[in-house]
């Protein structure tokens, strides 16, 4: 069953809510859940729910303790911490050692490899920077050949 309530439309412009269409001034019912206003029931965890505590914890107090703490914390802490931090204080030093730490955890997940390693290996000192770099003595000899017109 749904629960409907009234909306009326404050606005000047005509309103769609939950595919309800609302003129200016009037009142139409909608779905309770359509509401802008709505709120969701607490489904079981609550805002104080110790599924973060920590992470809030270590918000509420100084940079140092919580750089101090990141290599204790688990992947679901460090995200909700890096999220948490992204959308608030933005401090480099946190971002980055969160971010450093979730790397460390993955690559430890993935079987203990070295960042890098299975990546590309650099290019040897003699070898070009790229494959469409020529040496100099063909570039010249290809540069000879079209001014001879052959």
């Amino acid at each position: 069953m749904q629960n409907r309530i009234a909306y009326t439309n404050n606005h000047a412009h005509t309103e769609f809510i939950g595919g309800v269409m609302i003129p200016p001034g009037e009142t139409r019912e909608i779905d309770a859940t359509h509401h802008p206003d709505y709120q969701a029931p607490d489904a079981g965890a609550s805002a104080d729910s110790p599924a973060h505590h920590i992470v809030d914890v270590l918000l509420a107090g100084d940079v140092a303790t919580l750089l101090a703490h990141v290599p204790a914390l688990g992947a679901d802490d460090l995200q909700e911490l890096s999220d948490r931090e992204q959308s608030g204080a933005r401090r480099e030093n946190v971002l980055s050692a969160l971010a450093e730490q979730l790397l460390t955890l993955a690559n430890e997940q993935v079987g203990g490899a070295e960042p890098g390693d299975g990546d590309m290996q650099p290019a040897s000192a003699d070898a070009p920077a790229s494959t469409t770099e020529l040496p100099k003595a063909t570039a010249a000899k290809a540069s000879a050949k079209k001014a001879a017109g052959a």
